[in-house]
């Protein structure tokens, strides 16, 4: 299988690409964090119950964005880039309320790459309508 036939019609191979490197990474940190909480991003000593839920986090969207590459649709492409949006738009959130300001450039820039892909695939989406 060629790497342009995973992508959906109206879904540039990019964005496909990124959503794979995310499906890659949230699993790898999503695990991670799961098997040891203290291995979680950002982690706060006792702050294992939160690293679990960040890692259930993590671990749903990649999961998510790794279904979206497996069926080649712009729905789910859509509903997981959607939530992508979401959970980098909490971490800024989570930074800035912690003074964690080194993290904001870095997760600024993945927010912006997750709302790229989210208009690339809601308009692939509109023109299967």
């Amino acid at each position: 299988m060629k790497l342009s036939e995973l992508k959906p019609a109206g879904i540039p191979l990019l964005v496909t690409v990124y959503g794979g490197v995310l499906a890659l990474i949230g699993t790898f940190l999503g695990v991670s964090a799961l098997i040891d909480p203290s291995s979680a991003v950002g982690y706060i000593d006792g702050a294992d119950m939160i690293s679990g839920a960040w890692a259930g986090r993590t671990l749903g969207l990649a999961f998510a964005l790794a279904l979206a590459i497996w069926f080649r649709n712009a729905q789910v492409y859509t509903i997981a880039f959607l939530g992508s949006v979401y959970r980098e738009g909490g971490d800024i959130v989570g930074a800035i309320n912690s003074a964690s300001n080194s993290l904001i450039p870095v997760l600024g820039g993945f927010f912006a790459l997750d709302v790229i892909c989210l208009l690339f695939s809601l308009r692939a989406l509109k023109q299967q309508s």
